[in-house]
């Protein structure tokens, strides 16, 4: 049901005598992190075939080390979007990020540019840069991109935004049931949510921040989605440690670029 489960087995597969072969069911979801991983694997010299819904994992490991740069993790940047949309100026750079990259989490740069932020690549990462927004209305997918699904509710209720976000089926296994989750905390600043089985409708927009406490559920990606909304007044992050298990100096990086911080 999720691919984190597939790539776990797609790693397994080389230390297996016969190796592995996995035949897909159903409709496969986040297929961009299968292709993360095989290119990943084969680039380490591994041998992994994938045909239709069929994947074939040699076994045995490499003849020799392989040097890989890991390039840095675009759901992460997510938050840095979302940042910079909120703001009233923007001008960021992220290092290390690249044009040709593998993750599927890199659409962030066409989902956000309709929401005004521009994003340029040289050799040494992304600069994001502010525009106006050119949609009054949103319908998206992200049956391929989930991880990004609270981001961008965030975005787009924090701007009253109007949008319907699809392919969501596999947020209630996440690290907490995220439809239900979002919903809760963005119905504390006075949004309208609606959710199902697969997706979050943003009714109405958020109409204040200032003051309100929003807990994590034990999830990192809600405490990294809902803290930007200190660029519209003073908040609190409940269990603000969940970062750590994606992003550990999240907290510290906000402080570099000027976000006043309390324990």
């Amino acid at each position: 049901v999720s691919s984190q489960f597939i790539s776990a087995l797609m790693m397994i597969g080389p230390g297996m005598k016969n190796g592995l072969k996995l035949e897909l069911t159903g409709e496969a979801v986040s297929l961009p992190y299968l292709h993360l991983t095989t290119g990943l694997m084969r680039s380490l010299g591994f041998e992994v075939a994938i045909v239709e819904s069929e994947i074939n994992i040699a076994p045995g490991l490499p003849g020799k080390a392989v040097s890989l740069a890991v390039e840095p993790d675009w759901s992460a940047a997510s938050y840095w979007y979302l940042m910079a949309f909120l703001a009233d100026e923007a001008d960021l750079f992220l290092p290390g990020f690249r044009a040709d990259s593998l993750q599927g989490d890199a659409e962030l740069v066409q989902l956000f540019k309709p929401l005004g932020l521009s994003t340029s690549f040289d050799e040494n990462g992304i600069r994001l840069l502010k525009a106006p927004i050119q949609q009054k209305r949103f319908e998206i997918d992200l049956v391929q991109n989930p991880d990004l699904a609270q981001t961008l509710a965030v975005a787009f209720a924090a701007k009253e935004i109007p949008a319907k976000i699809t392919g969501l089926q596999t947020l209630k296994i996440k690290e907490t049931d995220r439809l239900v989750a979002v919903k809760t905390e963005l119905e504390k600043t006075g949004a309208e949510v609606e959710i199902g089985e697969d997706y979050l409708e943003i009714k109405k927009g958020i109409k204040k921040v200032d003051g309100v406490s929003f807990e994590t559920y034990e999830d990192h990606r809600m405490a990294m989605a809902f803290a930007p909304l200190a660029l519209l007044g003073e908040i609190s992050i409940n269990h603000p440690a969940v970062v750590a298990k994606s992003y550990q100096s999240f907290w510290d990086d906000l402080e570099k670029v000027g976000f006043t911080i309390e324990q």
